[in-house]
């Protein structure tokens, strides 16, 4: 007599043994793949309709002016939605293992400033900000290291709120740690977000991808994340043993000129503010170009590409997006910083697609940093 298990789906054949049974470890991998999954299909669904939504918007408050200011509230919400979704794709991302990891000396405490500098330009001026933050070079990944900023203070910040972040490294072992703190308005403290749940799920597998050590302590009103980073450079009189060979700038000084080498293109017909942008650049090491319209960048990028695009903009035209598209293929976060002449600052999320706002009225305060942030993700 034999036995065919091919047309049994309960019992296994017996010179093949009792199947075993996956361990408890895998069993929650793949639960975790299928829920990020789950999570990152709503988001790019729910990214499409957000599209139309603000699209429609837009040419609601271009058709009638005087509805811009009652449209404030709908496009912050849009906005905040579309930051959920973004979180979803990447943790979708993470789960099916499509993102980059090449780790480098990174300067954390370059990276966090930045970040900060330009989040509080464009966030609610009720947040209240202190921070310590202390030079600090640890060695990972700047595409996972710039998210995993990111969507710490994604699930911090809200309006009310104050913040007390700090960098530092302590010593046995010399880890550095980045402590980020938030406390709430008592009126706010019931409850638990599911937006707050979903940025601590990408937080955690960030970390985890990373192999940073975190930990999260919760009280009514207050929130702390607490960051350890095992590959911290140590330091040696006032510079680095990583910075001494590769001839990085140095903790004690001048990080100025981080992007020597680097090209970029200003894309604008405004004299002023092709040499505000130009006296920037120059000052942090960069060999800079302008033309005066989208059609001939695209014609200088064809011959001789840039690392990163300053756009006024009057000439974010369909002939710009067409170029960046090019850009985009060779790297998908291709760096795009857009001068405006109204309205806020505001940051690209880290695989958003999105686009870094400065504004021309503090165009020199505000273009470092968002130069810094941008090339972070290509660097």
């Amino acid at each position: 007599m034999t036995f065919d298990n091919r047309y049994s789906s309960t019992a296994p054949a017996p010179l093949e043994g009792i199947p075993q049974s996956p361990s408890p470890e895998e069993v929650a991998a793949e639960v975790r793949r299928a829920e990020f999954g789950a999570a990152g299909a709503v988001g790019a669904e729910l990214t499409r309709v957000l599209v139309r939504v603000r699209m429609a918007m837009d040419a609601l408050v271009k058709a009638h002016p005087a509805a811009a200011p009652h449209a404030v509230a709908v496009l912050h919400c849009i906005e905040d939605a579309s930051r959920i979704a973004r979180q979803g794709r990447l943790l979708a991302r993470l789960a099916d293992g499509e993102v980059r990891h090449h780790n480098e000396p990174i300067r954390l405490d370059q990276l966090l400033n930045a970040q900060l500098d330009i989040r509080m330009q464009a966030i609610d001026p009720t947040v209240v900000l202190q921070r310590t933050i202390t030079p600090a070079t640890v060695i990972v990944d700047r595409d996972l290291v710039s998210a995993l900023v990111e969507a710490a203070l994604d699930a911090t910040m809200a309006p009310g709120h104050r913040l007390e972040i700090s960098l530092h490294i302590k010593d046995r072992p010399a880890h550095a740690v980045l402590r980020i703190g938030a406390a709430a308005p008592m009126r706010e403290v019931a409850g638990d977000p599911e937006h707050e749940r979903l940025g601590w799920y990408l937080v955690s597998e960030i970390s985890r991808l990373l192999g940073v050590t975190v930990d999260r302590v919760r009280s009514p009103g207050q929130t702390l994340m607490m960051f350890e980073f095992p590959r911290t450079v140590r330091e040696l009189e006032g510079l680095t043993a990583m910075e001494v060979e590769m001839d990085l700038p140095s903790a004690a000084g001048d990080s100025s000129r981080v992007l020597a080498g680097h090209r970029a293109l200003i894309i604008s017909s405004d004299v002023k503010l092709r040499e505000d942008a130009k006296r920037v650049c120059r000052e942090m090491g960069m060999v800079v170009d302008n033309v005066p319209s989208s059609a001939l960048a695209a014609q200088r990028c064809a011959m001789d590409p840039p690392d990163v695009l300053i756009v006024d903009e009057r000439f974010n035209d369909d002939r710009f997006h067409q170029l960046r598209e090019q850009m985009s293929a060779r790297h998908p976060d291709f760096p795009v910083v857009e001068v405006a002449y109204s309205g806020a600052a505001s940051v690209a999320p880290w695989g958003s697609g999105g686009t870094t706002r400065v504004t021309r009225f503090d165009l020199l305060k505000q273009l470092p940093q968002a130069l810094m942030l941008e090339m972070s993700k290509v660097l």
